[in-house]
């Protein structure tokens, strides 16, 4: 089991705001085990006459306190970001911009939220990143430390504040109390704002004995301690140079000098010659050890650097597998914070076999987490041999067939799906009017008169309507996304979510009775949306051709998606179903 150790670091409270820090850890065992241990960074820009400060401190944690462990039923997760969510817009509005970070650790995983501004940071063996960077609206995050990990809990004035270096190097080892000591001379200085603070955690073995450390007695002139040099890789270096050369120096032979009267010049000479032979000799091998060590170095940083960010990115993408089918929004954000890291790691130039097999796995789950599929469409039949000078300008679909319609022709031409069989089944001489009425079917095959589909009660404006699409509700496509959904002659509740990248404007829209998704077309984003009949994302196909496409219609029973481009239709292959 692991444990936190923390410490605390927050500026005096004045005209730019204040910060407090929050911990508690419930002393029923029942409650510590539910809802563990909390640990809160607040401030905020607004700052009350005299010990109205302090008093709105302890009201802003006391209600994030009750809201948290107030509830007697809820997940660790759930209450944490609701309880952030109410304490931030209570008092937001009369207290100015009021920050956020939290965390609480139970049963050995770690829930973290911020909002306003605050962020989270974890640094894993040397290598620091950022959890949470809220921008005004609560974000969470959930995983698992491990022993050794800091987390940083902060206010954003901390961040303008702290050089991202000085973080790096105070999170990297020691204690919390080690860094706050090195944190807080750089924050009680004049001009820093009042709402600057953080705390930082440190995850320990439970069992793990507390460490001592002696009092550190006053510097005296005899016993000022040892200074290693900053760099021993260079002693080394220095040290294996001297030894390769003792080595070479024993391999060169003795020479018998023997000096003839008037030769003592040349003599002179010949010795200064193989004095510098050998202190080139000397320099070349030392210039080679010393780019060795820095190569080993520079190998050695880059490890720490992305080591971290690679556990966590690992550790993300199998817990977003394991959400997929319990929580799909979770596992979605989980499985995108994963991809993000991956592409910092890349970045890097890094060569590591767990880079490779993390991007593997992200590839093989990508379909199923995001239901995101690279498409690429094949021909499913060409309208330019039906009939000469086909255009194809919008396509429905029913009882099995394709209907295309080519306006300028005044023609319709069917072909079923199955069999791809075609045929022209109107001409000049049937279409003729641009109207749709609703007609009610009646003994014998026939039809009674046409009536208005809206009931009495419903008032609508059509002007401006790009397509429309029917599964015994109807749904009317606006431009810029709209869609209003009519069931019974009447206004439904309908709204798209989940998709991401956002669709800027829908393009055309196919829903049918025999289907059970909508199929929304987005040529500027080159896609086909898929969602559920209440408006939720659930996949999407990607290719370049979409962009091509005027309409679309979808056939789940055989698992296609035609696509008109004109006069040709595409196919795509459904693989979410």
């Amino acid at each position: 089991m692991l444990r936190i150790t923390s410490a605390k670091v927050t500026a005096a409270p004045g005209a730019s705001g204040w910060a407090q820090v929050h911990e508690f850890t419930p002393e029923d065992v029942e409650q510590k085990s539910a809802r563990g241990q909390l640990i809160a960074v607040i401030g905020t820009d607004k700052v009350e006459e005299g010990i109205g400060t302090i008093a709105s401190g302890r009201e802003i944690i006391g209600r994030l306190h009750e809201e948290y462990y107030g509830p007697t039923e809820g997940k660790p997760f759930d209450l944490l970001r609701n309880s952030t969510q109410k304490v931030a817009e209570e008092f937001g509005e009369g207290r100015g911009n009021v920050e956020i970070a939290a965390c609480v650790f139970v049963g050995g995983v770690i829930y973290s939220a911020a909002s306003g501004g605050a962020e989270v940071l974890i640094c894993r063996d040397g290598a620091l990143a950022t959890i949470l960077a809220s921008d005004g609206a609560v974000i969470t995050a959930s995983g698992y430390p491990k022993v050794g990990d800091f987390m940083l809990l902060a206010t954003k004035a901390f961040f303008q504040k702290i050089p991202i270096d000085i973080i790096r190097t105070v999170l990297s080892g020691g204690s919390p109390e080690e860094a706050a000591e090195t944190l807080n001379p750089l924050i009680h200085v004049e001009g820093v704002n009042g709402n600057l603070g953080a705390v930082v955690m440190k995850f320990n073995n439970e069992d793990a004995p507390p460490i001592f450390q002696e009092p550190i007695k006053p510097e005296t002139q005899s016993e000022k301690p040892r200074i290693l040099p900053k760099d021993s890789s260079m002693n080394l270096i220095k040290q294996k140079a001297a030894v390769l050369f003792n080595k070479f120096r024993g391999r060169i032979p003795k020479r018998s000098i023997y000096i003839k009267p008037g030769m003592r010049d040349e003599v002179t000479s010949q010795s200064k010659k193989m004095t510098f032979s050998v202190g080139v000799i000397l320099l070349v091998i030392l210039i080679v050890s010393i780019g060795f060590g820095i190569r080993q170095k520079g190998i050695n940083d880059l490890k720490k650097k992305y080591q971290g960010i690679l556990q966590i990115a690992q550790s993300e993408v199998d817990e977003a597998i394991a959400l997929a089918s319990v929580s799909p929004d979770r596992s979605r954000e989980l499985f995108l914070d994963s991809e993000q890291k991956l592409k910092e790691i890349q970045n890097l130039k890094v060569t590591d076999p767990k880079v490779a097999d993390l991007q593997k796995k992200i590839e093989e789950s990508k379909g199923a987490i995001l239901g995101e599929y690279e498409a690429a469409p094949t021909l499913f039949l060409d309208l330019s041999l039906l009939s000469s000078g086909f255009t194809g300008d919008t396509v429905s679909a029913s009882g099995g067939n394709v209907y295309i319609l080519d306006k300028q022709g005044k023609r319709v031409v069917s072909v079923a799906i199955d069999s791809k069989k075609s045929k022209v089944v109107a001409g000049p001489s049937v279409i003729d009017s641009v109207t749709i009425y609703r007609y009610t079917g009646q003994a014998g095959d026939a039809f009674g008169p046409q009536q208005k589909w809206l009931s009495t009660s419903t008032t609508a404006n059509f002007s401006g309507v790009t397509g429309w699409g029917m599964d015994g509700a109807i749904y009317v496509l606006f431009p810029n996304t709209k869609i209003l959904k009519y069931s019974l002659g009447s206004p439904q509740s309908f709204s798209i979510s989940g998709i991401l990248p956002e669709i800027g404007n829908v393009d055309a829209i196919y829903a049918d009775p025999d289907n059970v998704y909508i199929y929304l077309l987005d040529k500027a984003g080159k896609r086909v949306v898929v969602i559920d009949k209440k408006g939720s994302y659930k996949a999407q196909y990607t290719n370049d051709q979409i962009a091509e496409a005027k309409s679309l219609v979808v056939s789940e029973a055989q698992k296609e998606i035609i696509l008109l481009t004109g006069d040709k239709l595409l196919s795509i292959e459904i693989k979410h179903l």
